[in-house]
């Protein structure tokens, strides 16, 4: 009886944020050819356009599990596995890869080496940023090395390091969802009918952050 046909359903939040994927790939791709690293698209983000193109999502059952109709009134259980699912998707991203690119940078290995999926993509964001302020072109990324921004939280992706932190809370069955909500933004009052729109909140926080790296 809630049905509003002018919302976005969770097939289209999904495609786009397939396409924000897909999108990170490509873009990935040329950044690492113009330092000398050759990895395809496909292999960066873990999902082949082409394939997806042929085939839409036959291939990945993950995105068809993803897209699944939830209801508004889904327990904080079913909300946490939504968010451990994208998680897992966005988290495909090759740590090794993220990590070369930051070299060829000009970090250091050792600095770098101890660095996780979310903090590699952090810290490609806020060097990315630095050059784009500064109206550099794509050659400007080698050697472009700031310490800082090994550390600099950036609330630009704040979103993956929270969809980390949920799909711990999913693992371990231990709820904690309303914190990490509420510390995004989130307005908590309504959870009570469910977790339907807290779902909605974490998809468009997660596209948002693609789209910003």
């Amino acid at each position: 009886k809630e049905f509003n046909p002018n919302e976005e359903h969770v097939v289209a939040k999904t495609a786009r944020l397939v396409e924000e994927l897909l999108s990170l790939g490509d873009n990935l791709e040329k950044l690492g050819a113009s330092l000398g690293i050759q990895k395809s698209a496909a292999d960066i983000a873990g999902l082949s356009r082409a394939a997806i193109k042929a085939n839409q999502w036959r291939e990945y059952p993950a995105l068809c599990r993803l897209a699944q109709v939830a209801p508004l009134d889904m327990s904080e259980q079913a909300f946490l596995s939504r968010c451990k699912s994208i998680h897992e998707l966005w988290q495909r991203v090759p740590n090794d890869f993220l990590k070369g690119v930051l070299e060829k940078g000009g970090h250091k290995r050792d600095d770098v080496k101890s660095l996780a999926s979310a903090k590699l993509l952090q810290a490609l964001t806020n060097a990315l940023e630095r050059l784009n302020a500064d109206g550099e072109r794509l050659d400007a990324f080698a050697g472009c090395a700031d310490t800082l921004d090994l550390s600099k939280r950036n609330k630009q992706i704040g979103a993956l390091f929270k969809t980390h932190d949920l799909r711990v809370a999913d693992a371990h069955n231990a709820g904690g969802a309303l914190s990490h909500l509420e510390e995004m933004g989130f307005d908590i009052a309504g959870v009570n009918q469910g977790y339907g729109r807290a779902r909605d909140f974490m998809f468009d926080a997660v596209i948002d952050a693609l789209y910003a790296l």
